[in-house]
């Protein structure tokens, strides 16, 4: 009986976050913004903290966008008088939509990508390219160099943008990505069934999804990452063709892992123990290929930056950023 009204009083409050949520994205202020027009491209950023400090560039994963980004780690870092910079990647958020490349052949790049065909069918863009997308934001903004936090696909961008533009990495950090290496374990299979079939395109479908990849979530938890798809719902709804362009770009790209032996930048890797989406094998092996880079694993944490893990990220991301030792 307990159990029972503690569940229908959490429910209750989840879902005044999210009608809160829902307002300040629908009235404009969820996130102040700028447009940074790389060529004849629009990428959507916003910055947090002092425009003296340090710069920190946050980026994130497939389908996400600046309202993704939990504010206890924005909020984290810029504390420390970071200048955090987050943006939408292109074809996510307010950024430009690449429509006119059309809807990738994921059935042909998957089939490609399974026997080590990745361009069996080229992708729309790829991965190196949305590296030189950050470049065009840092440009925009007047920052000449960077420290790059990439998590998930975003991880994969930064490893990019470290091999493309060395010069502008003041570090990396990479958190629940991928290296990108052949014989990685794959998703778990509740994953893998999930991806399979089509997400539906609305709030429930999203937040499923989520909490499926999410890892353990205490109550507290559960509402604040509802409140917070509900918001990056409002913002900028993801999961149509622009997101299947950036997974197709991330099939493409079977060969990063061979660049990551060559970079000299000071990296972290973090990942959770408990992430059934992209395995922690994943991030052991970013650590492991580049020289001198050091690694996490975090006990209960799945794929998603919760509440909970939000400022335990932002302090170790800050330590390295200053050279400490994250531990």
């Amino acid at each position: 009986m307990i159990g029972a009204i503690v569940e229908e009083v959490l429910e209750e409050v989840a879902e005044g976050m999210i009608e809160d949520a829902l307002d300040k994205a629908a009235d404009g202020t969820t996130e102040p913004r700028r447009i940074i027009r790389p060529g004849p491209m629009e990428l959507a950023c916003v910055t947090d903290g002092p425009d003296s400090g340090e710069a920190v560039i946050l980026v994130h994963g497939l389908g996400q966008t600046i309202a993704d980004w939990p504010e206890g780690f924005v909020s984290g870092l810029a504390a420390q008088g970071y200048r955090v910079v987050r943006l939408d990647n292109r074809d996510a958020g307010r950024s430009s939509r690449l429509t006119h490349l059309g809807d990738p052949a994921l059935v042909l790049q998957s089939l490609g990508h399974a026997v080590g065909l990745p361009d069996l069918v080229p992708p729309p863009y790829r991965l190196a390219a949305m590296a030189g997308d950050v470049i065009g934001v840092m440009d925009g903004l007047g920052i000449s160099r960077a420290h790059v936090v990439g998590v998930s696909m975003g991880g994969m961008i930064v490893q990019h943008l470290a091999a493309l533009a060395p010069g502008r990495v003041l570090s990396m950090t990479c958190i629940m990505s991928s290296s990108g290496a052949p014989g990685l374990p794959p998703p778990r299979e509740d994953v893998a069934a999930a991806l399979a079939t089509p997400e539906a395109p609305d709030l429930a479908g999203m937040l499923q999804f989520r909490e499926l990849v999410a890892g353990p979530l205490d109550p507290a938890d559960r509402a604040e990452l509802a409140a917070r798809v509900a918001a990056a719902f409002a913002y900028g709804t993801p999961h149509d063709a622009g997101t299947r362009r950036q997974y197709a770009a991330i099939l493409a790209d079977t060969a990063r892992y061979r660049l990551l032996a060559d970079l000299d930048v000071p990296t972290l890797v973090i990942h959770g123990e408990d992430d059934p989406f992209v395995r922690p094998d994943h991030g052991i092996d970013i650590a492991n290929r580049i020289p001198g880079a050091r690694r996490i694993l975090l006990p209960r944490m799945g794929h998603e930056i919760t509440a909970s893990f939000a400022p335990v990220l932002a302090q170790l991301v800050s330590r390295h950023l200053r050279g400490q030792p994250p531990l």
